[in-house]
């Protein structure tokens, strides 16, 4: 008679646990990695449609703006001071006829050229902005990819099911040796419990058998051939003389 040992148990419910703490890791991966994969889904869409947030962050584009504006006013405010000095060496005096004539000419032509520089100069910034958006947009669904690979919840389901299969054939080996425990107990007990009832029966057999004689008289008890001849029979009973 022999149930499982302590370290068949332990086993059996460490390899329980295991198989729970690998389902819970499949789960929460799993999870992880469908949020992740929804993430790269939309970024694709955006990639796709073009709409996606700027590469520069608004208090960035602002500062470019205004550098890029201020450049160029600059630029102008210095084209428009050379030609008013070319005039005025030219002799061209605020009087002169080449102040409302040819001079007018040229501070408008410098005006219109820094007026086409700054636009230029920000839809630069605005090209930049975009590609540099593109590019973060690639960045970010290749680093999501990665991440999405690295939670790999497929290794633990496997994991899990083979701890459970594990599991379940240890409880099983566990629950034949309790069986087979309880059945020699069980068998035990009839067994001792027959050899009871034997030994009752015998005693009472030797008890029915043993006080009489063969002809069933009670001890000292003279059977009808054994009688004297000097007994006699008065009225049918048997009397001493």
């Amino acid at each position: 008679m022999c149930g499982p040992s302590p370290q068949e148990e332990m086993l059996a419910n460490q390899e329980a646990s295991l198989s729970t703490t690998m389902k819970n890791a499949f789960n929460d991966r799993f999870a992880t990695q469908t949020d992740i994969l929804g993430q790269v889904q939309t970024a694709l869409g955006q990639l796709q449609s073009g709409n996606f947030p700027p590469g520069y962050s608004p208090s960035i584009m602002a500062g470019l703006r205004t550098d890029a504006l201020n450049q160029v006013a600059g630029a102008t405010q210095s084209a428009r001071q050379a030609a008013g000095n070319a005039v005025a060496g030219q002799g061209g005096g605020a009087g002169s006829a080449l102040v409302s004539g040819p001079q007018q000419q040229i501070q408008a032509q410098i005006a219109s050229t820094g007026a086409k520089q700054q636009a230029d100069l920000l839809n630069q910034l605005n090209i930049k902005s975009f590609d540099l958006g593109r590019e973060n947009l690639i960045s970010s669904i290749s680093g999501l990819n990665t991440l999405a690979g690295e939670e790999a919840p497929l290794q633990y389901g496997q994991q899990a099911i083979t701890s459970t299969g594990q599991a379940f054939d240890q409880a099983k080996t566990i629950n034949q040796q309790k069986n087979q425990m309880w059945s020699d107990i069980a068998g035990g007990i009839t067994g001792i419990a027959k050899a009871g009832l034997g030994v009752l029966s015998g005693g009472a057999s030797n008890l029915i058998s043993s006080p009489f004689g063969s002809s069933g008289g009670f001890p000292g008890t003279p059977t009808a051939g054994s009688l004297s001849p000097t007994d006699s029979e008065i009225n049918g009973d048997l009397i001493a003389p």
